[in-house]
């Protein structure tokens, strides 16, 4: 990664200098950014002790999956600024999936909570990364129904990520 360093004047609240020091942990070339983004899903989900799948949601009744899970749909480009160098906004959209079990509404309750409380750690995890910029809206909601024929407790987590990139 070829990184070009420009002699800036900071100014008074050093918002031009983090900028700079943002562009320096860009992803260089752009073709990397989905592999990255969905990669770092992926570490923040076995981070928090779930199993790890990807596709589009019309195939996840036809998929075997380990509990808990996290299925992550195919990432969303939503913005692009820059030419050279900028950013890029992918909007995610996951579901996290642990198995019913026949809990009553209160069980239920505290498992979406729980769900939720992962949800929040994993969009920290991912915010982490040297390579994102920021994220913003996340969004968690407990799902009505089950997605597979299974019975299973869902939440869908969504939220977007900003990612730098340099094409020099």
């Amino acid at each position: 990664m070829q990184v070009v360093i420009n002699i800036v004047t900071p100014v008074i609240n050093n918002q031009l200098l983090i900028i700079w020091v943002a562009y320096a942990t860009c992803i260089n070339p752009c073709k990397y950014m989905r592999n990255k983004l969905i990669t770092l899903v992926k570490e923040a989900a076995r981070n928090e002790s779930y199993a790890f799948f990807s596709g589009f949601p019309y195939k996840i009744p036809q998929t075997a999956m380990e509990h808990p899970a996290l299925w992550l749909t195919p990432p969303q480009l939503s913005e692009l600024n820059g030419r050279q160098r900028g950013s890029t906004v992918y909007k995610l959209s996951a579901y996290i999936v642990e198995p019913d079990g026949g809990r009553d509404e209160q069980q239920k309750e505290e498992v979406w909570a729980k769900m939720e409380r992962d949800a929040i750690s994993i969009a920290r995890r991912v915010a982490d990364s040297p390579a994102v910029f920021g994220v913003r809206k996340v969004q968690c909601t407990p799902g009505e129904y089950t997605l597979t024929s299974y019975g299973e407790l869902s939440m869908n987590l969504s939220m977007e990520v900003e990612i730098l990139f340099c094409n020099n």
